[in-house]
């Protein structure tokens, strides 16, 4: 898998011709204003493109911390659309930790209408696309609209679990 990053903005120059310097910004970590990051598959194919509004690494843990994030990803045979406030992707970057009006928003293979998964946090793994919500979560289809607590989604098989407090209203 190869992720490329696209740098508006950047605050810290990687261009220069020396090694030592390079690696001295490298190891103060590095931030960029509207920012994308897309990462392909074994097929050359995206498997996601990350939109943010500010991207930072953070020198000691290197962890990277986004801000308005806009990540479109591919799952099986359907795109999905996840925005969130705020979000951290751990320095091994096979997952993403969304906080703050988190949208979850797409359309399975197979199905008439879109589905929209509202939360105010999630964690989303990057490698089986699967994605947990720990909180409050409302999940709505056409008219239909379930509510609860705690949600475990799979995003290549199309299934999702409310694990507690489940409410539903289906409209005619």
């Amino acid at each position: 898998m190869v992720a490329l990053l696209a740098l508006t903005g950047c605050s810290t120059d990687l261009r220069s011709t020396d090694e030592s310097d390079r690696q001295t910004m490298l190891e103060r970590g590095y931030s960029a204003r509207d920012a994308q990051i897309i990462e392909t598959g074994p097929d050359g194919r995206p498997r996601f493109t990350l939109r943010a509004a500010r991207i930072e690494q953070q020198p000691a843990t290197r962890d990277i911390v986004l801000t308005d994030i806009d990540m479109r990803l591919q799952a099986a045979d359907a795109q999905w659309q996840l925005r969130a406030e705020r979000g951290r992707m751990p320095a091994e970057a096979q997952r993403i930790l969304l906080d703050g009006d988190v949208r979850l928003d797409g359309q399975p293979a197979g199905t008439v209408a879109p589905v929209s998964i509202r939360t105010g946090r999630l964690n989303y793994d990057l490698a089986t696309s699967k994605a947990v919500a720990p909180g409050a979560v409302s999940i709505m289809l056409q008219n239909h609209r379930l509510e609860g607590t705690g949600l475990e989604a799979d995003l290549k098989t199309y299934q999702a679990r409310i694990r507690a407090d489940v409410h539903g209203r289906f409209a005619p």
